[in-house]
């Protein structure tokens, strides 16, 4: 298992922290890469949960499609993530 960070200067997290790679990044690197059997993404993120009272923060962990396939996971219930899941939702108006 390998883990990469992109570094970069962000004033709100200090100087060369870590940030996620974006989905194009990490597509990128999976369809270049012939050394690697997968290449997922994982990242942290919070949110604000409305609708049960008081509002609550949550964090949560962002993964790519194949993060449960390449771990070799099965979902108990449900569907496994697909590659078009990553695609982004269209503009509602």
């Amino acid at each position: 298992m390998v883990t990469a960070w992109l570094r970069c200067n962000n004033r709100r997290r200090g100087r060369n922290a870590g940030q996620p790679f974006s989905v194009a990044e990490t597509n990128d690197y999976r369809a270049q890469s012939h050394s690697l059997d997968g290449l997922v993404e994982y990242h942290n993120m919070n949110f604000i949960l409305l609708g049960r009272g008081e509002p609550e923060r949550v964090e949560t962990g962002v993964v790519s499609w194949n993060y449960f396939d390449v771990f070799g996971l099965k979902p108990l219930f449900g569907r496994n993530f697909r590659p078009d899941d990553e695609q982004p939702a269209p503009l509602r108006y």
